[in-house]
């Protein structure tokens, strides 16, 4: 049977545990927002961010999900699309012009 697409709009699994994405794929979940910083500061949120990118470059089943496409596309070849999210604001330390770097890392 044909799903529709479905996004969790809101996860702040453990990302270390590889069960975590196999339960989502099992589930059919097309998206799911990860939750990289709830309290965490600029640095602690750079290096979650980094191990992303890793796990973007190590694991087949997972698409950066940098644009509505992206979901599509996750949804289309049965892989699991990963929106980056924070809980609020506090990886920018109170300076707001850090908000050019975290949008747009390159």
């Amino acid at each position: 049977m044909e799903h529709g697409i479905i996004i969790d709009g809101c996860n702040p699994s453990n990302w270390n545990s590889p069960a975590v994405v196999g339960s989502l794929l099992r589930g059919k979940v097309s998206a799911v927002n990860a939750t990289i910083a709830i309290w965490e500061g600029f640095a602690e949120t750079v290096d979650e961010t980094a191990t992303w990118h890793r796990r973007f470059r190590e694991q087949d089943n997972l698409v950066h999900v940098r644009e509505t496409a992206d979901i599509q596309h996750a949804h289309e070849t049965g892989r699991l699309g990963v929106i980056l999210g924070w809980q609020n604001i506090s990886p920018m330390e109170n300076f707001p012009t850090r908000q050019t770097g975290v949008r747009h890392p390159g």
